[in-house]
């Protein structure tokens, strides 16, 4: 796929080396069958990144964690909890502390190297 497809979302995004620290987590417990509570919607609405996993009796629901109010009746921390993302190239996953590429401001996005080394080939053959 060329430049115009497969990176077009890239394109004129700053994007900058770094690695990733796992930070805590916020855990909530969401039942199956019911709403998400309005306080953990709140937090996750404002946070903006959530993962689910599904355990008995429902999800549970971690968000990246960095200090600052939380419901402490809907949430629990989770130290170190929050460990990778997720590359926006490949949806591979990047584990915590593996050397990566993000956006140095706007939207933000995650390379994986592999894929920043596959579009930047792209973008030069172009």
């Amino acid at each position: 796929m060329s430049m115009s497809g497969r990176w077009t979302e890239f394109r004129g995004l700053p994007l900058m080396p770094t690695r990733i620290p796992a930070v805590d987590a916020l855990v909530a417990f969401v039942p199956e069958g019911q709403p998400i509570r309005a306080a953990v919607q709140k937090t996750l609405d404002r946070i903006g990144s959530g993962r689910w996993f599904t355990v008995a009796g429902g999800h549970e629901l971690l968000v990246p964690y960095e200090g600052g109010q939380y419901d402490r009746a809907e949430f629990n921390i989770r130290p170190k909890a929050w460990d990778h993302e997720i590359c926006s190239g490949c949806q591979g996953r990047v584990p915590a502390m593996t050397p990566c590429w993000v956006t140095e401001h706007g939207p933000f996005k995650v390379l994986c190297t592999g894929c920043k080394a596959q579009m930047d080939a792209e973008s030069e053959s172009a």
